[in-house]
């Protein structure tokens, strides 16, 4: 399904219904300080036992992790912002990491530490009682039962979101092994 098609379905699914493909603001990485200065002030939020998002939520942030930036902007700009910014989390951006952690979100931290082999960082999710999450995370970490299991508990929507990590955790990994793409010192 390409991009056009999956914001039309989430449009048409009420979301947002002035959303389309191109009119979304451009925001880069180096536009986060902004959207971080305008969150509340660092506070002790409790984490939530669960993550509750309708499933047309999740599939936009599954576009969005796949580097679709209409889809990650619309999270950002629309009461998802820990949604859009755990994008730029997985891509390493600092900012976008010290947020999760500031603002109440340890849990997606710990999706993404998680899917980058941290073995600590799923304990911390199933101790917290986060199981899918934390097959989530196994899941972007290429663990295929982990898949599996979401996939039998009827967890869809997350299974998803843990291959579109798989795909782009894979890819970055790929490019720090590509010997072309290794920046010149």
């Amino acid at each position: 399904m390409n991009s056009t098609v999956l914001m039309h379905n989430v449009q048409k699914a009420g979301v947002n219904k002035e959303v389309r493909m191109g009119e979304a603001p451009k925001i880069r990485p180096a536009d986060l300080p902004r959207y971080i200065r305008a969150s509340t002030p660092p506070h002790s939020l409790p984490i939530p036992s669960t993550m509750q998002y309708p499933a047309k939520v999740l599939l936009a942030w599954g576009e969005a992790i796949s580097g679709h930036a209409a889809f990650r902007n619309w999270l950002l700009e629309n009461d998802y912002k820990e949604l859009g910014l755990t994008c730029f989390a997985l891509r390493h951006d600092q900012a976008a990491r010290d947020w999760l952690m500031a603002e109440g979100y340890p849990h997606l931290m710990a999706v993404v530490r998680g899917s980058e082999g941290e073995g600590q960082a799923v304990v911390w999710l199933e101790r917290f009682g986060f199981e899918y999450l934390a097959d989530v995370a196994r899941g972007g970490d290429n663990d295929d039962d982990a898949i599996h299991r979401l996939m039998q508990q009827g967890q869809r929507e997350w299974a998803g979101i843990a291959l579109k990590i798989r795909s782009i955790k894979n890819q970055i990994e790929a490019d720090n092994n590509d010997i072309h793409k290794i920046a010149r010192t």
